[in-house]
Parts: structure tokens; C-alpha cells; sequence
């Protein structure tokens, strides 16, 4: 009889109607309680959320404007390398215009040099002529003046005008021939100074196109300094900027790295092996390039490389 009193008093709480209204009152009160809590989050919250989507959203638009200068750096190192290859084309053929017009002139000097030895011994033959005809008038003289009073032969006499007016023909011819060397020397002199400015007019500017090709040289002339890193090196210094390996992924041939150039921290994450990274350190106009050519586990390989200053 007890224990029926104690069964009869028991209520099931699956079945009881009277605990199911306490409960409904408390799911209430939960809710009214979270929203009020939702109600009261702090603004710094939302602050530090719309500062993250910013900040995201920078790094984007950082990385485009880096890719983009990448590609106008390996546009600018093509014109010049087409430039440099240009000049040098260009220069070679000045020299090859220098040897012929330098041959020319050579050739020149050596037919004006020729004709001065043919020019002097046309003068020693006319003065030889001069003096045999001068020798020849006066014997003829003396000749004529001894027939005279011997009363000689007038053949031998026609005989001696003949021989005369024959030396004098041949005279004639003689000055001729000095008056046509003359002529000849005087031109070829003319055309030697004229190669001779057309050489130098040629050196001035192969001059200058020497001094463009060391002034393009000098602008792609760079120093290169190789080094190695591992993950547990830390930060370590090559030249003027710091390097400190971040991650090594050698499954696909990709690393972490940040670059410590001056007050500026560049992290360059899932660079491919052999891939260059160009950056700009202060006071310097062109980039600095560094690439990794070897990846082992946690273990990097690569070099440096500067422009010349």
C-alpha cells in the first residue's frame, strides 16, 4: 500500500503538461536573452572587421600594380637588349666603311705618288729636250753660219730644219703631257682630302656609337652575389638586403621568403623555383633580382643580383 501511495504521487515527466510550460517560458527567455546580447556587441567588432576586408582588399590591389611593374621591367630589359644589339650592328659597319674608305685612301696616296715620279721625269725629260734643242740651234747656228761661208750643201741644211722642228714637236708633246699630269695631281689631291674628311666624319661617328654602346653596357652591367638558406637560419644578409626563408613545399617547387630591403619588408609566398623577383631598394633606379635555383627540404639555392652603380 506504500509503495502504491509513492507510484500514485510520480509524475512522468515525458507526459506531465505541468512541466512543459516552465520549459516553453525558459526556450523564451533564452532567445530574448541572446538577442539582447546580439544587440549589445561592441562597434569595435565591426570595426575590425571592415579594417580586414580593407586590408585584404589593399594586398590585392598591391600585388596587380607589382605584376604589372614586373611586366614593364621585362619590356624595358627587351628594347634594351634589341637596342644594344642595334648599336653594335650599327658599329660594325662603321668599321667596315673605315677599312674601305682607309684602303681607298691608301690606293690614293699611292697613284698620287705615281704620277709625282712620272710628273718629275717628264720635267727632267722636257729640261734634257730643252737643252738638247738649245744645243741643237746653236750647232745649227754655227752650222749654218760655216755652210754659209762654205757655201754648203742646202740638203744638209733642210736636213737640220727638219731634225729642228721634229725636236720641237716633241717638246710640245713633252709639256703637253706635264700640263695633263698636273691636271690629274691636282684632282686626285682634291679627292684625298675629300676621303680624308669622309674618314673623319665616319670616326666621329663611330666615336659616338661606341660611347652609346658603353653607356648600354654600363646600364645592364649588374654584380651577382649567390647564397644559401634554410628555414632555421633566421635572417641572414646578402649585400644590401636580408633574406629569411619562410616555408620550402619541394613537392611543388615552391617556397615562403621575406625581403628586408632598407625599412620595407617584402613576403613573397608560393614563388616557383626559377622564378625572378624584381623589388626596388632606396636611392637606386633600377631593380634588384633575386632568384631561387635549387629547392631541398627546408634548404634554398639562388642568387643576388644588383645593377652596378
Amino acid at each position: 500500500m506504500k509503495m502504491t501511495g509513492q507510484l500514485n504521487d510520480f509524475e512522468d515527466p515525458l507526459f506531465s503538461t505541468v512541466k512543459r510550460r516552465p520549459k516553453a517560458e525558459s526556450t523564451t527567455e533564452k532567445q530574448t536573452v541572446e538577442k539582447t546580447e546580439v544587440q549589445r556587441t561592441p562597434v569595435w567588432k565591426w570595426l575590425v572587421v571592415a579594417l580586414t576586408v580593407f586590408a585584404v582588399a589593399g594586398l590585392g590591389y598591391y600585388l596587380v600594380q607589382s605584376q604589372s611593374q614586373i611586366e614593364k621591367l621585362n619590356n624595358s630589359l627587351t628594347a634594351s637588349q634589341g637596342q644594344l644589339t642595334s648599336v653594335s650592328d650599327q658599329l660594325r659597319q662603321s668599321q667596315e666603311k673605315i677599312g674601305s674608305l682607309e684602303q681607298g685612301l691608301s690606293q690614293s696616296q699611292a697613284q698620287a705618288a705615281l704620277q709625282k715620279r712620272q710628273l718629275s721625269s717628264q720635267a727632267s725629260q722636257y729640261k734634257s729636250m730643252y737643252s738638247e734643242l738649245k744645243a741643237g740651234q746653236e750647232q745649227q747656228g754655227q752650222e749654218l753660219a760655216t755652210v754659209g761661208q762654205q757655201k754648203a750643201d742646202r740638203t744638209e741644211v733642210n736636213d737640220l730644219k727638219n731634225e729642228t722642228g721634229e725636236i720641237k714637236k716633241q717638246v710640245t708633246e713633252a709639256n703637253s703631257n706635264i700640263s695633263d699630269l698636273r691636271e690629274v695631281s691636282s684632282r686626285n689631291a682634291g679627292e684625298i682630302e675629300s676621303t680624308k674628311t669622309a674618314v673623319a666624319s665616319v670616326r666621329e661617328a663611330t666615336d659616338a656609337n661606341a660611347k652609346q654602346i658603353s653607356d648600354v653596357k654600363h646600364s645592364l652591367a649588374r654584380d651577382v652575389y649567390n647564397f644559401e638558406l634554410t628555414e632555421n637560419t633566421g635572417i641572414m644578409k646578402v649585400n644590401e638586403v636580408s633574406l629569411r626563408l619562410k616555408d620550402v613545399e619541394l613537392s611543388k617547387q615552391r617556397y615562403d621568403m621575406e625581403i628586408f630591403a632598407g625599412d620595407k619588408r617584402l613576403k613573397k609566398n608560393d614563388q616557383l623555383l626559377n622564378e625572378p623577383i624584381y623589388f626596388y631598394v632606396e636611392g637606386v633606379q633600377k631593380p634588384y633580382e633575386l632568384t631561387v635555383t635549387k629547392l631541398d627540404k627546408k634548404h634554398v639555392i639562388g642568387y643576388l643580383s644588383v645593377p652596378k652603380k
